[in-house]
């Protein structure tokens, strides 16, 4: 984990014991094709750095329909706006492969 978190940008510059304790309270999850991480509106209580495979972010629009904002790949995150800002989810993170690999922060690490 500490080896993978330190080639993510939003972790450059962190010293090793930051690392070391941030390491120490990630969990690794995984997901199937077209399994859904959260969903728009849902609490937030993690932030997800992708391993392995993509990761579409969607907003369901006025008028009903899905739009994608962006797809991720691995190295990317996201769900960190509810983490900062203690606000339900803006969108919908959904797998788009059938082996993406995710590490999950929790919210307690904003307390580093």
């Amino acid at each position: 984990k500490i080896v993978f978190l330190r080639r993510v940008p939003i972790f450059g510059g962190v010293d090793d014991e930051s690392i070391l304790k941030v390491a120490s309270i990630t969990s690794e999850k995984s997901y199937s094709k077209k399994n859904i991480v959260f969903h728009e509106g849902d609490y937030g209580d993690a932030l997800y750095i992708i391993k392995a495979g993509r990761i579409k972010i969607a907003k369901v629009a006025l008028d009903g329909r899905e739009k994608t904002l962006t797809i991720l790949k691995g190295g990317d995150f996201f769900g960190e706006m509810a983490i900062f800002d203690d606000m339900p989810r803006s969108a919908t993170a959904e797998s788009m492969d059938n082996d993406v690999r995710l590490l999950s922060i929790s919210k307690m690490i904003s307390g580093y």
